[in-house]
């Protein structure tokens, strides 16, 4: 569960609300994203009222043009160099098509990703000299090509540089340099990507021959939005601009792939989860100089076998992922000490390097960590891709091992790096201590954007919200929450079981189905819930219905009725029964809450005290750790009937509470990033909050844990490198602590059930 925002009270402006027709949701979404006055909102909202850059804005934007037009004057060849991302496949793609409908001659070339890596390569590139090229103009790539500038120049050979990464501290000796970094950051191009400023370069040229640039803007689109830009100002127009036109775009390619994916209307979603994925599948394993060629072929014959390529190539890329995901679990289940380091480093000779990017990524959400992913090489290399979490800038702490590394750079978020195979076991070290250092725990946070009813969550909604898209950085969709649902039922779906179709009620009696992407059902609360989701669209056979795709959940703090003001309560005694048919008598037990806190109970559903929920019957099968504990149980549960067992957990000696403790962090580590619940914990040990602490104590001292945070209600740990000398008084604590409860224990077993459930007060 995530940290809840609500939003935020916000004035609305009189005649900005006269302009969204009264709708309370869309004007107040508009202030809170900054959007305060009409002129603004009517740009925001419609992009034929947004007054669209100047190209020359840019600087060197002038000497590009020229440069470009006197090229295609002398019928001079030009080379246009890419990358291998999509924005680099778009940008490719634009300036070929844009610069041959002008008539020029062009050739294009795209490095690859696992021979060449990025940038301009000077072996190449003298082949291109020697070819023939005039002119090189580089796009999504260039800014720090300084030798490969000064060596073209050298050769005759003029560059005209158009990117969007950060600017170096001197600029290469290019003709020209176009990058949107170059603008005053409050500029609405400055977050243009790499197809962004080859498109402003194309706009100039277009309007200098008369020609309508919009046809080259379904490029603009896709490259934006894989590259998940900010969509503000230029680029949010831009991205509207250039849907519409993909939805009725002329590229074979892009027809015939959405014809294969099955979908009628293309908006920002199904670029961003299933175009893109398609066209990055290729520049990662295979020679991303095809979708140039799937981008711009007139040819419907090959077109068709570039979408057939595009589709094989997203299929290896799947199972790939899941065989580099699989090998990468397996070596963590082989060595499970890996877990003990602050950061997941792991390396394999045969992993596919343009797939560790992506499952760097799984690994991070599964196990709440850094993830640093290596292939190694022949040449005794081992080159990779790192992952972090909210609080670990990985780059930072990359750089600490600059000493042991052959190259490396990224953000604060991913990095890349590589390094000496023998130095592997050395950067786990060095990134593990100095993410202990530098990890703080940040809670993940929901905005949510209105609190509404389910009978809102309609088609009328989903229209009323698709007005703000398109929808990505910088002006996320949607989270609405309804409060105080109950889940009627839930059923997986899908081929593999993984989601799940959820049914809730609202307060006022309204039903709604939610769908739950990679569901853990175990995970749902008992009780109501407040529940956060968006709103999609689903069309089948013609049919449009509104969508809900949940989010997040949280329980509701409700007060139960307490314990004590029960007039009756029964009570059933079976503590006097041997274990086998105490046992018996549990199975017959229907429609009971089971408290549990010692091993599981074959073919019984129990819960530890933390997931107790209000219930007409409880059978208490553990005796409890202390009083205070029972009646806090009792106050929750608040039952009529009450079952009592009082079985022994069997977990107060020194010994076998330290090595279930022991096995209780190592979960807590491994599937939980460290941080858990005292009461959860608690729970889970069957014992006190406090004796749990000493356990925890009797640990730091002997360096088997840190305990980096705590708040009283969580408490975050790290694994300890077994260097501290310990002492005796911790387990003179932590047996003492144990004996007391030893003895309520025994107390509660043989008490009379009258004087041991009567209510506190």
């Amino acid at each position: 569960m995530k940290q809840w925002i609500d939003p935020p009270q916000v004035t609305v402006p009189n005649d900005l609300l006269a302009l969204v027709e009264g709708n309370a949701l869309l004007a107040e979404t508009l202030v809170r994203r900054g959007i305060t006055d009409v002129p603004s909102a009517r740009a925001f909202l419609d992009p034929d009222q947004y007054m669209p850059s100047s190209p020359y804005d840019l600087p060197d934007m002038t000497r590009a043009v020229t440069r470009v037009q006197q090229a295609i004057q002398a019928n001079e060849t030009i080379c246009v160099w890419g990358d291998f991302d999509v924005d680099g496949q778009t940008s490719t793609s634009l300036l070929v098509s844009g610069l041959r409908t002008l008539g020029a001659t062009v050739v294009y070339y795209i490095p690859h990703r696992e021979r060449e890596n990025h940038g301009v390569h000077l072996g190449k590139l003298n082949e291109f000299i020697d070819s023939g090229i005039q002119l090189l103009i580089t796009c999504d790539t260039g800014i720090t090509a300084h030798k490969a500038v000064d060596y073209a120049n050298s050769r005759g050979v003029d560059v005209v540089i158009t990117d969007h990464h950060q600017l170096p501290e001197a600029l290469p000796s290019a003709y020209a340099v176009v990058n949107p970094q170059r603008l005053p950051a409050d500029h609405p191009m400055h977050t243009l990507a790499g197809v962004g400023a080859a498109y402003k370069l194309m706009e100039a040229l277009y309007h200098d021959a008369e020609l309508d640039p919009d046809p080259l803007l379904d490029l603009v689109a896709m490259g934006l939005i894989a590259d998940v830009v900010p969509l503000k100002g230029e680029a949010r127009y831009l991205v509207q601009r250039g849907l519409a036109v993909l939805n009725r775009t002329e590229r074979l390619g892009l027809k015939l792939l959405q014809e294969r994916i099955g979908v009628t209307t293309i908006d920002e979603e199904v670029v961003a989860f299933q175009i893109a994925p398609r066209m990055n599948a290729v520049g990662r394993l295979d020679d991303a100089n095809v979708v140039v060629e799937f981008l711009t072929t007139d040819d419907e014959v090959v077109a068709e076998a570039l979408v057939n390529r595009l589709e094989g190539l997203n299929e290896q890329r799947k199972l790939l992922t899941e065989q580099v995901l699989q090998g990468a679990i397996q070596q963590i289940a082989d060595n499970p000490q890996l877990l003990d380091a602050a950061v997941l480093v792991l390396a394999h000779e045969r992993w596919h390097g343009g797939i560790i990017g992506i499952v760097a990524n799984k690994l991070v959400e599964q196990y709440n960590r850094p993830v640093v992913l290596l292939r190694t090489g022949e040449d005794g290399l081992a080159r990779g891709s790192a992952r972090s979490v909210p609080g670990v800038n990985i780059t930072q702490a990359i750089q600490s091992a600059a000493g042991i590394l052959h190259s490396y750079g990224g953000h604060t978020m991913a990095a890349g790096l590589s390094l000496p195979t023998e130095r592997i076991p050395d950067l786990r070290r060095a990134l593990s201590k100095a993410v202990y250092e530098m990890r703080e725990v940040v809670p993940e946070t929901l905005t949510i954007d209105a609190y509404i009813p389910l009978s809102q969550a309609n088609l009328a909604l989903y229209e009323t919200i698709r007005q703000l898209a398109p929808f990505g950085a910088g002006n996320p969709p949607l989270t609405l929450a309804t409060c105080k649902v109950n889940v009627k039922t839930h059923k997986t779906i899908g081929q593999s079981n993984k989601h799940v179709r959820l049914t809730v009620e609202d307060e006022a009696g309204t039903l709604a189905d939610l769908l739950w992407w990679h569901a853990d059902p175990e995970t749902l609360p008992p009780g109501r819930l407040d529940i956060a989701y968006s709103v999609g669209i689903n069309e089948w056979q013609g049919e449009r219905t509104a969508q809900l795709i949940l989010i997040d959940f949280r329980p509701v703090d409700e007060a139960p009725q307490q314990y004590a003001h029960r007039t009756t309560v029964e009570i059933v005694d079976h503590r006097n029964l041997d274990l086998g048919t105490q046992m018996a008598e549990l199975i017959l037990l229907d429609n009971v809450l089971v408290w549990n806190e010692g091993d599981p109970i074959p073919g019984v559903n129990s819960l530890r005290r933390r997931d107790l929920h209000p219930a007409e019957a409880l059978a208490i099968w553990t005796a409890p750790p202390d009083q205070q504990t029972l009646h806090q149980a009792l106050n929750h549960v608040n039952p009529a009937r009450i079952i009592l067992f009082g079985v022994d957990p069997k977990c107060d000696s020194v010994q076998i509470f330290l090595k279930r403790l022991a096995g209780a962090i190592k979960h807590v580590l491994n599937a939980k990033g460290g941080c858990v619940q005292w009461d959860e914990l608690a729970g889970v040990m069957a014992h006190r909050k406090e004796t749990v602490q000493a356990g925890l104590d009797w640990m730091l001292a002997r360096g088997h844990i840190n305990i980096m945070d705590d708040n009283g209600e969580r408490v975050c740990l790290t694994a300890g490198e077994n260097i501290s000398p310990g002492g005796a008084i911790s387990t003179a604590k932590l047996a003492s602590l144990l004996q007391e409860t030893k003895a309520y224990r025994a107390y509660f077993r043989r008490a009379a059930a009258s004087v041991l459930l009567a209510p506190q007060r």
